[in-house]
């Protein structure tokens, strides 16, 4: 499980104007990127209230939906 705090400091260590806003709008894009090959985007990055973002990649190709 990843953190707010700990995705900022991955992606923009040295960052004094990103925020935990900026993380909550990129899941959200990823999750539109995800949905053309997943039918639940929401299933691949779970948000764990309170803690953070947990990633759980499709195990097989039958959960893509790739046309």
């Amino acid at each position: 499980i990843l953190s707010d705090q700990d995705i900022l400091d991955a992606v923009w260590p040295d960052s004094t104007y990103a925020a935990s806003p900026d993380v909550k709008q990129h899941v959200y894009l990823l999750r539109q990127k995800l949905a053309v090959a997943h039918a639940d985007p929401k299933s691949v990055i779970v948000n764990e209230k309170g803690f953070g973002y947990r990633l759980e990649p499709p195990t097989n190709e039958s959960e893509l939906s790739v046309d």
